[in-house]
């Protein structure tokens, strides 16, 4: 599966995703948007990854994208690995008291891409269902984790590869929340 399709379907799940959460009828936590800078790790089969991202939550719904690197791969093999994702969560339980301390959980989609090269290039492309847990106020701790189906494509002897298989991540982190 190419980058390209692999961006596609990620458009389409997140687009039915936001379909299906709309229908919802629930009370209006707050008319605010709210933006958050996050940093976190994250541990797949494949490799560690340290992410920086950018999130926004609607209501109770977040979509958000980070951008990190393979730590293994790109520190102690010295090979570049740059690792992309695309998120969002619905939240479920959202309890929140004048922005000083809350709780989030929900599931959602997250679909992540990893290149690099050893020889010839080799990517990696994810697509997990997932949960994630936030505690704390402006601050906030994270967990996310999922299981998904993972893509991996390389070119040997002139005849392009593509293998499926199944992966798993969690990661750990922390968020800031500002306002813009």
């Amino acid at each position: 599966m190419s980058e390209i399709q692999l961006m596609r379907t990620f458009f389409l799940v997140l687009s039915i995703s936001m379909f299906l959460t709309t229908g919802f009828t629930q009370k209006k936590l707050n008319s605010n948007s709210n933006y958050f800078f996050l940093s976190d790790l994250s541990l797949q089969r494949m490799d560690a990854f340290w992410n920086l991202g950018f999130k926004k939550r609607i209501k109770y719904v977040e979509l958000g994208s980070s951008f990190g690197l393979g730590i293994e791969k790109t520190f102690f093999q010295q090979s570049f690995s740059p690792h992309l994702e695309l998120f969002s969560f619905y939240n479920l339980f959202q309890k929140e008291r004048d922005r000083k301390i809350g709780v989030v959980f929900g599931p959602g989609i997250l679909v992540s891409g990893t290149s690099f090269k050893i020889g010839t290039p080799i990517y990696y492309g994810d697509m997990f269902a997932a949960y994630q847990l936030c505690i704390g106020g402006k601050f906030k701790l994270t967990h996310q984790a999922g299981y998904g189906v993972m893509l991996e494509s390389f070119t040997f002897n002139n005849t392009r590869t593509t293998n499926k298989s199944y992966n798993f991540f969690a990661k750990i982190g922390v968020s800031y929340a500002f306002h813009i």
